[in-house]
């Protein structure tokens, strides 16, 4: 296993996580039951997007590159069923115009498909200065494309960019609301910074968290940070102390994201 992958999972299990989100390809030299053994953790989520050539896209007007990458993203669902993964989701595009939109959202019913064979629920994220820069316009496209296996990715730190509101935007997704990441920024720029240590506010992260808990979301919620944080270690500690402070009891987990 790559030395930076392992200090990171040693990391996560020293810090008290349970779960990690992954990329394909993360874990190859080690199958779940070695993840558990050895570390005592567990696979909660893959970014299929993660696997993809950053030059292709899902909305490709070339049908082989489509097919290719969908191609990709099945051998990264696999990899995710190896762990006994549930979740996996993928993030907009870049251009917007109709063709190339008409192209992703059919490749997006596939990979629903693909997803729902493998009992894996496919989530897509909003993505500030992308196709689909605010959650609305993802909660548009599902309600639009109207397949069971498609759901919203609400990232909080991609709420505050385009200025959403956590709990209307949890309230209007309701059985569409798949899983969730948590960062903070500075409501420019996409940073990653560790919970309240930019512009996100102790009220609106405790509203957005009380939304979930009113909307009955029972998946994990994802703690996603940067890797060149001055103290990355130090920032998921304490964003996942401040998750569980406003957290119910028993209710949904803070994860760790490895992905970076």
């Amino acid at each position: 296993m790559d030395g930076a992958v392992a200090s990171r999972l040693k990391s996560a299990a020293r810090l008290g996580f349970r779960f990690v989100d992954i990329r394909p390809g993360l874990l190859e030299s080690i199958d779940r039951f070695q993840l558990n053994d050895t570390f005592g953790l567990q696979v909660s989520c893959i970014g299929l997007a993660a696997g993809l050539p950053c030059k292709r896209t899902l909305g490709s007007k070339n049908l082989l590159d489509r097919q290719k990458l969908l191609g990709l993203a099945r051998e990264g669902l696999d990899h995710l069923v190896s762990y006994n993964g549930k979740d996996a989701y993928i993030v907009p595009l870049y251009d917007s115009d109709p063709e190339t939109m008409a192209h992703y959202m059919d490749s997006l019913v596939r990979l629903a498909d693909m997803g729902r064979e493998r009992e894996i629920r496919i989530h897509v994220e909003h993505y500030p200065g992308r196709a689909l820069p605010s959650a609305a316009s993802v909660l548009d496209l599902i309600d639009h494309i109207r397949h069971p296996n498609l759901y919203l990715l609400v990232d909080f730190g991609h709420l505050l960019i385009s200025g959403e509101d956590p709990a209307m935007i949890i309230k209007r997704a309701g059985e569409r609301l798949g899983y969730v990441h948590v960062n903070d920024n500075d409501g420019k720029t996409d940073s990653h910074l560790g919970l309240l240590e930019g512009s996100m506010t102790r009220a609106s992260l405790e509203n957005g968290l009380t939304a979930l808990d009113q909307a009955g979301y029972q998946g994990n919620i994802a703690i996603e940070l940067g890797p060149g944080l001055p103290d990355t270690d130090g920032s998921l500690q304490h964003s996942k102390q401040v998750i569980e402070g406003m957290l119910t009891p028993g209710k949904p987990e803070a994860i760790e994201d490895t992905k970076s």
